[in-house]
């Protein structure tokens, strides 16, 4: 108990060692990864957005204004995939939940083409985010759009993406040894 005449004592707590306060203020490298992978994500989500809103536009403009329309929203889809789908981000974006429901949204926004590009990564990235992934986060809104993509591949196509994936693989396994 502290009285006036037995007040209190005051303890001073400091580090012995200045650098592990400054360790654990400062963000890893890990950390920044993906905290910049995140905000890759979520730019992309804006970004199909904006072009979900470019295709609406584009039912409701005359053929006059389409051009540059089409234009905007080719070029936007573009820097979708040169940004997070690629090799370096996707197997980080499929465990990320929001990354996998991003994929999604984007193959259900996709032409055939920007779809295929889309499962060949997806595939071609398979053993490094499979292992990390939990059991019950691969039954999700992702499957669901690759299943209903698939679905709707032409024969043809269908076949073609798969022969040329078969062989892209053949090629790799060849190259590595």
């Amino acid at each position: 108990m502290c009285t006036t005449s037995f007040p209190r004592q005051m303890i001073e707590v400091h580090s012995e060692n200045p650098d592990e306060d400054e360790h654990k203020s400062t963000p890893s490298n890990s950390q920044k990864k993906l905290r910049a992978l995140l905000m890759q994500i979520e730019n992309a989500s804006l970004t199909l957005l904006e072009c979900e809103s470019i295709r609406h536009r584009l039912e409701k403009t005359e053929p006059t204004e389409t051009n540059d329309l089409l234009t905007t929203l080719n070029s936007k889809l573009e820097t979708i995939m040169t940004s997070v789908v690629t090799d370096e981000h996707l197997p980080m974006v499929m465990i990320i939940q929001k990354g996998r429901h991003f994929l999604g949204r984007l193959i259900e926004f996709s032409d055939t083409e920007s779809r295929k590009e889309i499962f060949k990564a997806i595939l071609d990235g398979v053993p490094k985010f499979s292992k990390k992934m939990d059991a019950d986060a691969q039954s999700n809104s992702l499957l669901t759009s690759l299943s209903n993509a698939i679905s709707q591949l032409k024969n043809e196509d269908f076949y073609s993406f798969f022969e040329a994936w078969k062989m892209s693989q053949i090629g790799a396994l060849l190259t590595i040894q």
